[in-house]
């Protein structure tokens, strides 16, 4: 509350009677009134409007940017029948009917009214969660009462329903759709003032578009003014036009910015992202597979296994569908343009099922501008031919067939061999071909290319399975196609996990299994015991630890070790270093499958615990609740880390976050020089339901040791896994990830020590950037929430509370580096700069090319604050190790005698170092 409060202060303070604002200084508002609620992209606006009755029960804040004020529609002056609460509506309320909606119109001054409304709608929204509130149809009362007493008395009691709102709950915001007649009562208590049709309207009688006249635009433009300039509030104009004249709706919204008035242009049925004071620039991809199976299932799909990395390095979010689903239906009805950056369809069962559904979801996208990407199975000649490609008869071939690779982006890791058994001529009207085969007799078959509206690649010219089941290898660089096929534009930065304040972020997470289990050194120690002693006394950085429940409490199989193994895991996490996880109670091996009650073939469910049948409530709040109390005072668990086959159904996921745990694990990032694949490296994560089941950025020693079969060294191949995911390009941060089980054997000790100390050299090098597990699984749900938009003056990165590092290609315009425009610095890595920002809103103006001045160039702990005050630079660091920052500070000396803090010159860097862990300020003097 305290930012929409603020940012109606800033509104307030710059409304000039010319109806001219500074640049910048308006809010933003959305309005969305449409069942799927896109929280991530609505993140974009200060205030988003929302239909309540189609926010499902667990609400918004686990989506949505924390910064974005949600507010209610709340019909006031009619009640429909859908509505919970219109059974309860007395005769005596019902003043008429509006027959075009087929609602009640409500009599405003009736006895007993507004008391009902608080209690039956206000009071249900605010125990929700809501703080503000849109009052809709406040006008209704016109339908019916015509005399101007009438009239009168309803205008007095609905500016005392307004008054009565207040009273109950001063801190809610109400925001007014037109209620020009209450405003000289009520504009005390208003917050803003919205009104629809200024420039473009929708005639609901004859369902169509209209232009609204210059009479009814000067009239509601004259009450608009009158609502800022008299009453000093902010206005903000909805217009309507069609979803596919997207030009129309920037042209309309900058029409009605020219006017000091917020706008929001969309369709009539606010049920897509219009274009409003900023136009947010999509991330979400709608990703069509043919995997009917459950969420764990579609885990294994080629969509997700290995087509999401591309779309997540080119920062684009993947909303998972399944082409025969209720929710295509839903889709094919619902305006694309403006929420989705794309349409991807993967097919790879052998066949593209061209359901009616699918096929109008695919053709609006086409109108409406929507790339569509198909890669895999392909649909038939018609629907190939409407997309511009025209196809041929298809004939056995008994002669070779020839490649023509006209990209260099083709032969990525593999070069393709052409199905020799038959040909099919196909035939490219508009774009760019990628790859092509020509068969004997000259006839050519476009197999991969970009086109006007997307793009296509074909099954066994896209991606190549390794004969004997020997992995897969990419024939076309995917990050590269999908970047031309979905029209990434180059100078839009990309929001990133894998970095901080220009390093390579750097985390230990620990799965509990063997914490019981002997070490072969002399002593046979605990294996917890052994890891206190021979990794966390000595590597001192963060750390995330797990236990589970299971193994090492009385209650599981170890009963008579449980003193021991209790008082080393209180040790464990006494550490100030270490962060306390979960692995579940019983580490159920196959979560999907004891979810659903049934058996995985012969394999064992979960650890053989007397008695115990699985229980999601028990595996996640139990165990949790099991390790707080070995926890000291002041800490609490942190996070779950996934068991077994990680892959839970959304019910674990929803339990994890309800009992306030981040999660990780799963995600099968595998590449070595063995297998030198981007097939084998893992997307962030995945939707599980309405949650978010955050991935582990690499995988742990028991696939590098085959299944805990040997070599017990293998886990030392890890190093080869963060240096291919870092050259050339960084995918991935560095995530020693590992069991417990790992010290028991000579070989897999040092196997980890050597793991240690290739990240321990690059700390001493200041590459890296410490961070817990959980402030990793925290970049991660920003990522989701991030957003861009276009403004008038550039584009304004919003990246939520913990994510603070942008990505750009190299060739691309650096922003100004200032603390108004929120970016700090930058660095540059291989094709790539980093953009530090300093706050969770920075706005790239793309208009510098150069660094030049006073910038931040990289540091191992967070920037969370940067203040200029004349010549004083003041920076706020939080870190885990002490700090070492580096900084282009041309004239600059640190200013002040702080304890532990020294600078020193390093080329143009000037290098700042502390001796505390923790917050430090560093305040500089500039000259100049």
């Amino acid at each position: 509350m305290r930012r929409l409060r603020l940012w109606l202060a800033a509104i307030a303070a710059v409304l000039i009677a010319t109806g001219v604002h500074a640049a910048g200084t308006l809010g933003t508002f959305a309005f969305y009134y449409g069942r799927d609620i896109p929280w991530e992209a609505l993140g974009a606006f200060d205030v988003a409007v929302v239909e309540p009755g189609h926010v499902g029960p667990t609400g918004w804040a686990h989506r949505l940017n924390p910064d974005t004020t949600v507010a209610a529609y709340v019909s006031v002056g009619e009640v429909h029948p859908t509505r919970p609460y219109f059974a309860q509506l007395r005769p005596e309320w019902k003043l008429g009917e509006n027959r075009a909606w087929g609602s009640v119109v409500v009599d405003q001054a009736a006895p007993g009214w507004s008391a009902f409304y608080l209690a039956q709608v206000v009071r249900p929204l605010w125990q929700q969660g809501y703080r503000a509130f849109f009052l809709d149809t406040l006008d209704s009362f016109q339908l019916v009462a015509k005399t101007p007493q009438a009239q009168q008395r309803q205008v007095a009691g609905l500016a005392a329903l307004v008054q009565e709102i207040k009273r109950a709950y001063p801190d809610a915001r109400l925001i007014l759709n037109r209620g020009f007649e209450i405003l000289p009562q009520v504009h005390g208590q208003v917050d803003a003032v919205v009104a629809e049709s200024l420039f473009q309207g929708w005639d609901a009688e004859r369902k169509e578009y209209r232009e609204v006249t210059a009479e009814d635009r000067d009239w509601l433009l004259a009450q608009l003014r009158k609502c800022r300039d008299e009453y000093r509030l902010p206005v903000v104009a909805i217009d309507y036009v069609p979803p596919e004249n997207r030009a129309l709706a920037r042209e309309t919204a900058r029409r009605i910015k020219a006017l000091g008035i917020v706008p929001w242009v969309a369709t009539p049925e606010l049920d897509n992202l219009g274009v409003g004071q900023v136009e947010v620039l999509p991330r979400q991809v709608l990703a069509i597979h043919d995997e009917p199976g459950n969420l764990s299932e579609l885990a294994t799909h080629e969509i997700h296994r290995v087509g999401t990395l591309p779309l997540n390095y080119l920062g684009l979010d993947a909303k998972y569908v399944y082409y025969g689903a209720d929710e295509m239906r839903e889709l094919a009805e619902q305006p694309l343009a403006g929420r989705y950056a794309g349409v991807v369809t993967w097919f790879n069962r052998g066949s593209f099922d061209e359901t009616p559904a699918l096929m109008k979801l695919l053709n609006a996208a086409r109108v409406q501008g929507v790339p569509v990407v198909m890669v895999g199975a392909l649909p038939g000649d018609t629907a190939m031919n409407a997309f511009g490609v025209d196809i041929g008869e298809t004939k056995r071939s008994t002669t070779s067939l020839t490649l023509e690779k006209l990209s260099k982006y083709t032969g990525f890791e593999i070069e393709p061999k052409p199905l020799a058994a038959s040909f099919t001529p196909a035939t490219v009207r508009q774009g760019e071909v990628w790859l092509r085969v020509r068969s004997a007799q000259g006839e050519r078959a476009d197999v991969v290319a970009v086109t006007p509206w997307g793009g296509f690649a074909a099954d066994r010219y896209w991606k190549v399975d390794l004969p004997q089941d020997n992995g897969e290898r990419w024939v076309v660089d995917p990050i590269a196609f999908f970047r031309a096929a979905l029209r990434v534009a180059p100078g839009v930065p990309v929001p990133d996990v894998t970095t901080e304040t220009g390093r390579r972020l750097l985390m230990v997470h620990v799965d509990g299994d063997g914490f019981p289990s002997r070490a072969e050194i002399p002593g046979t120690p605990i294996a917890g015991e052994h890891l206190l002693r021979e990794f966390l006394e000595r590597y001192r950085w963060p750390s995330t630890i797990s236990i589970i429940e299971g193994e090492v409490s009385p209650r599981g199989l170890y009963p008579a070790l449980s003193a021991q193994m209790e008082a080393t895991a209180r040790r464990i996490f006494a550490l100030p270093h270490v962060e306390i996880a979960s692995h579940t109670w019983s580490h159920p091996f196959f979560w999907a499958d004891s979810e659903l009650g049934r058996a995985h073939g012969n394999a064992v469910m979960a650890l053989p615990i007397p008695g115990y049948r699985y229980d999601p409530v028990r595996e996640i709040v139990g165990a949790r609740d099991y390790i707080n109390t070995l926890a000291p005072p002041g800490k609490k668990t942190r996070m779950v880390l996934w068991s077994g086959d990680t892959q839970p159904l959304a019910e674990p996921v929803k339990l994890a976050y309800q009992a306030g745990l981040l999660n990780m694990n799963g995600g099968d990032t595998l590449i070595t020089r063995a297998e030198p694949s981007l097939t084998l490296v893992g997307p962030l994560g995945m939707m599980k339901g309405d949650w978010f089941q955050v991935y582990a950025p690499n995988q742990n020693e028991n696939v590098y040791t085959n299944d805990w079969t040997g070599p017990f060294y293998g886990y030392e191949r890890m190093t080869e896994t963060y240096e291919m995911t870092d050259l050339p390009l960084r995918l991935k941060p560095v995530d020693m990830y590992y069991h417990l089980y790992i010290v028991t054997k000579r070989a897999s000790i040092a196997s980890l020590h050597k793991v240690y100390g290739w990240a321990e050299a690059r700390l001493k090098a200041q590459t890296l950037h410490p961070v817990y597990a959980s402030e990793y699984a925290e970049r991660v749900l920003d990522w989701r929430r991030a957003t861009v938009a276009r403004t008038d003056g550039g584009l304004e990165l919003r990246g939520g509370r913990f994510l603070r590092e942008w990505r750009i290609e190299a060739d691309q315009p650096l922003p100004a580096f200032s603390p108004a425009s929120g970016f700090a610095g930058h660095l540059r890595h291989a094709s790539v700069e980093y953009l530090h920002a300093s706050k969770s809103i920075a706005n790239y103006d793309q208009g510098t090319r150069t660094s030049a001045g006073f910038y931040l160039e990289s540091a191992n702990a967070r920037l969370i604050s940067w203040t200029q005050d004349g010549a004083l630079q003041r920076l706020a660091f939080e870190g885990h190790l002490p700090l070492n920052a580096r900084l282009v500070a041309p004239g600059c000396e640190l200013q002040g005698a702080v304890p532990g803090l020294r600078a020193s010159r390093s080329g143009e860097a000037l290098v700042i170092e502390g001796s505390q862990v923790g917050q430090t300020t560093v305040v500089l003097r500039c000259a100049g």
